[in-house]
């Protein structure tokens, strides 16, 4: 199994560093990165998190509205090849 993260995605890139400073805030991992091309429905950018990070993003989610919110995916990564999981966290 290779390198595992999560990434939140939204079709707003406003919405995409929003959400990243609130997980912040929280104390919480979070980076804006490049969406792979296996998402389609991004602005380009996702906010990345770790496992641990995954909680505060479900909290953030729950509580506010982001009406661009696209989803969540697992990640699995093995060297330049990745797999792309959808997750439920909202």
């Amino acid at each position: 199994m290779g390198f595992e993260y999560f990434l939140i995605s939204f079709s707003s890139r406003s919405q995409n560093f929003e959400f990243a400073s609130l997980m912040h805030s929280y104390g919480a991992f979070a980076v804006i990165i490049n969406t792979p091309r296996q998402i389609m429905s991004s602005c380009g950018v996702s906010v990345k998190t770790n496992k641990e990070g995954l909680n505060f993003a479900q909290s953030i989610l729950r509580r506010r509205k982001f009406e661009s919110f696209n989803g969540a995916f697992k990640i699995i990564q093995n060297g330049p090849m990745i797999s792309v999981f959808p997750i439920n966290i909202s």
